[in-house]
This record gives structure tokens, sequence and C-alpha cells, in this order.
């Protein structure tokens, strides 16, 4: 009897002690990032849907309702995201850097009075300004001619 007692009570005092290890890779591990279909992405240079952005620049030298999605990632590969929304008078810029590892970690927004553009080389840059929170200009897209 002495034996089944000893026995229970070992078994009893081992299976308390079984840890179970739990992971949460949700707290460390951000998921990927997938930008929409429709949004102009920029990969270190390289440019997506290029025509989505051409005709953004378009609807807003005609004065019309448009909006795009502009996905720019880092060096570290983090997205950067800038909706810029022109409502047929003014342009509404929300910079999301949450997603950055290394940035703010914020998301500003502003109202710019116009889009313009400059030549940067084989380059063009196209930025808003007249910005009312920053007073300067945005930068939108950095692309070859």
């Amino acid at each position: 009897m002495r034996n089944v007692i000893a026995m229970a009570f070992i078994l009893l005092v081992g299976s308390g002690c079984h840890s179970v290890e739990q992971t949460h890779p949700a707290e460390t591990e951000k998921p990927d990032y997938i930008p929409p279909a429709y949004a102009v992405v920029d990969h270190q240079g390289v440019i997506t849907n290029r025509e989505t952005f051409y005709s953004f620049l378009e609807s807003v030298r005609r004065g019309q309702k448009h909006k795009i999605k502009v996905v720019t990632y880092t060096k570290e590969g983090d997205p950067l995201l800038h909706d810029v929304v022109f409502d047929g008078e003014k342009i509404q810029s929300i910079y999301d850097t949450t997603r950055d590892e290394y940035g703010q970690g914020t998301i500003e927004s502003t109202t710019c009075e116009r889009l313009a553009e400059k030549e940067l080389g084989q380059e063009m840059e196209y930025f808003i300004e007249g910005c009312d929170t920053t007073g300067g200009v945005i930068t939108i897209l950095i692309m070859e001619k």
C-alpha cells in the first residue's frame, strides 16, 4: 500500500511540475503589409503602378477629384503609407509611419494648397506645398523621367 501511495504522490508532484511554454509571435513580429492593387509602390526606386500616379496628376491638373495611396519602403523594408486626396480645390495628405520600426510611428494629416513638380537631373520630384501644419513641402514621389 505504501508503494501505491508513494507512486501516486510522485505522479501528482511530477504532473504539477510540467510546464507549457507559450509563445506569442504577434507581440514581437509585425505582419507583412500587402499594398492594395491600386497603390503606387516605391520599393527602393522601383515604381509600380506609375499609370495610377499619372492619372492622379492629370486629375489634379484638370481640377477633378481624385485620390491615391503611395507606399514607400524604407531600406529596412518597412512600409510608409501616404494617402493623398484631392477634393477639387485642396489636397489632403495623410502620412502613416506606424509600420516603420525605426520611424516616428505616427499618423500625420495636413491640408495643402497645390501639387508641384521639380526636375532633379534624370528624376522628377512630385510634392505638395502650402501645407497648413508643416508650412513647407511634402514629397509624394521621386521617380525617373
